[in-house]
């Protein structure tokens, strides 16, 4: 599966053990394949937006250290796992930022801008 190469790239490990859980109960069957996959695309975005914006990753181990916690909070949470889990994460005070797409997009452009600068500095020099 890509999405897994894709967040073992981003380098954030505090996601282990909700994947761990996740794929468990994909084994078991209480997640199907599709909604799996629905899953981990939006952890991706979710941590690479994160990055983007340039949030601390110590709020991503307050996140992902509770997820597991609030989702099995909810009665019967197999039935609608994956918007069960946007729910959650749309309650996070750290949404403030991912829901401002113009920042999102400022911040992106600027970070682009920075590096291509730099490249810019190194080729020259």
């Amino acid at each position: 599966m890509m999405y897994i190469s894709h967040l073992k790239n981003l380098k954030q490990t505090v996601v282990y053990p909700f994947l761990l859980f996740i794929f468990e109960d994909n084994y078991k069957r209480n997640l199907d394949t599709s909604e799996l996959i629905k899953i981990l695309k939006l952890i991706e975005s979710y941590i690479f937006r994160r990055s983007v914006c340039e949030i601390p990753t110590n709020a991503l181990n307050k996140i992902f250290g509770s997820l597991k916690k609030e989702l099995i909070e909810i009665p019967d949470y197999q039935k609608n796992y994956y918007e069960n889990i946007v729910a959650i994460l749309l309650s996070k005070k750290i949404m403030e930022y991912f829901q401002k797409i113009f920042y999102l997009k400022e911040i992106f452009c600027n970070v682009i801008c920075i590096n291509f600068v730099q490249l810019n500095i190194y080729w020259r020099s």
